[in-house]
């Protein structure tokens, strides 16, 4: 349960930006706590110090240039005047001698802290933070003073050390009373930014939540309706498209599968229902022998068509599946192509059609027109792209196939000397169950074989491109990526 939690990109953005806020709040806290207690401390250190020049002008005033006979009760009105239960202070000469202390010093002093007169006398004054047994026993158990030690040159007279201290308990209570309250102050702040940032992932998620709800919304004959680019957000314009995009080509997909099975069904349908024609008009009577000839002989084409669209549905499909069922090794299209013209070469005597073939070699370098693939499937396609030549050319003429290297590619160009393609039959000349009308005779076509080809080329990466020729009929050209030798094999997943 937890990790889906964490998971949740609304509970994401909102700890990212309670980090980044807490992150700056923090630093900003410690900051300003820093420098207001640093200048706290300079504030409680400044106020020793006016202390002890002020006890320093009484001192001078007192004693009239002589230490010995000042008068102490001036000194003590002074003290008292600060009203400081925590104010302590002693009076001593240049030679340390003790002249005047606190009543709240009790029976101790602070000579111990006092530093050497070789200090005083080139500093002046010192500061410093003093603890200990005799702190202890002055404030009790951690007890700590903050300690000036001032070292005065009267304008007459012999000059003096005066020592003042306070208790520092109040500057280290307000340095954590101002903590405390930064505390208190940021963890309100961290709820609200919180609270702020739910809400404001909340918002900038409702475009997202907008496209789930619209997709679920979409079924599959709605496909074209996509997703309304306005309601889901301007920074969602990109994922939008995209989706509709998808969807589109899904709808597209759907579309071409459905006009496939429908025309596959139509295509098996119709040797079916004539065969079954046959059968049941053979039964209704008694026929003679030449009519049971005549109508095996119609059943057997009826058969071979049947066998030969579904031979063609099946190589589609090998064709249309990718690598799963591609059995791939370096075969040379010299060899391919010779082998499929040798498949055509029944059809093409019945036909009355020469078949003339230019194979690729380079004497030079030694250097065959290898590409990598199914020698199965490469077969076909040129198989099929020299049977559409031939039912479309004219009795006496010629159906040429060229192989070449050109570059990095093997180059195979098939032409006929038909009457051409129509610029209405070049745009669906690739799909399926498509068929060119061939003039004064039936076309003889499953109308799958040239699916195939482009199939065929797409899955071993190349690409096909057909024109009509100056002088008369159609070419088909075929550019496969030439395997050099030791070159790694090409990748040809295209799921």
């Amino acid at each position: 349960m937890p990790q889906r939690i964490f998971k949740s990109i609304r509970v994401r953005l909102t700890l990212s930006y309670l980090l980044v806020f807490g992150l700056v709040q923090t630093a900003a806290c410690i900051l300003i706590v820093y420098q207001r207690e640093r200048s706290a401390s300079v504030e409680f250190d400044r106020n020793l110090e006016e202390q002890a020049r002020s006890m320093a002008n009484v001192i001078e005033i007192a004693a009239d240039g002589n230490l010995t006979r000042f008068d102490i009760q001036k000194v003590r009105q002074y003290a008292k005047a600060f009203g400081y239960a925590d104010f302590y202070y002693e009076v001593r000469t240049a030679d340390r001698e003790l002249l005047e202390k606190s009543a709240n010093l009790r029976d101790h002093d602070l000579e111990e802290y006092l530093p050497e007169q070789e200090v005083l006398r080139k500093q002046f004054q010192t500061i410093q933070q003093v603890s200990g047994e005799t702190i202890d026993k002055i404030l009790g158990i951690g007890g700590e003073l903050r300690l000036l030690s001032y070292y005065h040159i009267p304008r007459n007279g012999s000059p003096y050390i005066i020592q003042v201290a306070l208790n520092v308990q109040k500057l280290h209570a307000f340095n954590w009373q101002l903590r405390d309250s930064f505390i208190r102050i940021s963890l309100l702040a961290l709820l609200a930014a919180g609270l702020t940032s739910w809400l404001l992932s909340r918002r900038s998620l409702r475009p997202i939540e907008t496209i789930k709800n619209q997709v679920s919304d979409i079924h599959v004959d709605e496909l074209s309706h996509g997703i309304d680019v306005e309601e889901a957000g301007s920074e969602l314009f990109a994922l939008t498209n995209s989706v509709n995009d998808m969807l589109a080509r899904l709808d597209r997909s759907f579309s071409a599968q459905s006009d496939f099975l429908n025309h596959a069904a139509h295509e098996l349908k119709t040797p079916l229902a004539v065969m079954l024609g046959e059968t049941q008009r053979l039964r209704r009577a008694p026929r003679s022998v030449e009519d049971y000839e005549k109508n095996l002989q119609e059943m057997e084409q009826q058969l071979l068509r049947l066998a030969k669209v579904v031979d063609s549905l099946l190589m589609l499909a090998k064709a249309r599946a990718g690598t799963r069922d591609l059995d791939e090794a370096p075969v040379s299209a010299n060899d391919f192509v010779t082998e499929a013209l040798e498949r055509c070469q029944p059809i093409a005597r019945h036909r009355q059609i020469r078949l003339d073939a230019s194979l690729a070699y380079d004497a030079e370098s030694d250097m065959e027109p290898i590409v990598l693939g199914d020698e199965r499937l490469l077969i076909a396609m040129i198989e099929n792209l020299v049977r559409n030549s031939i039912r479309l050319s004219a009795v006496g003429s010629m159906v040429r196939v060229a192989v070449s290297i050109v570059e990095s590619n093997v180059i195979i160009a098939v032409q006929d000397e038909g009457p051409g393609i129509s610029d209405a039959q070049m745009d669906n000349l690739f799909k399926a169950f498509v068929s060119a009308p061939v003039a004064g005779r039936s076309s003889g076509g499953t109308g799958i074989g040239l699916a195939i080809v482009n199939s065929v080329v797409k899955l071993h990466r190349g690409e096909i491109n057909v024109a009509n020729r100056v002088t008369g009929g159609a070419e088909f050209v075929i550019s496969l990526p030439l395997q050099v030798a030791n070159e790694e094999p090409l990748d040809t997943d295209l799921s």
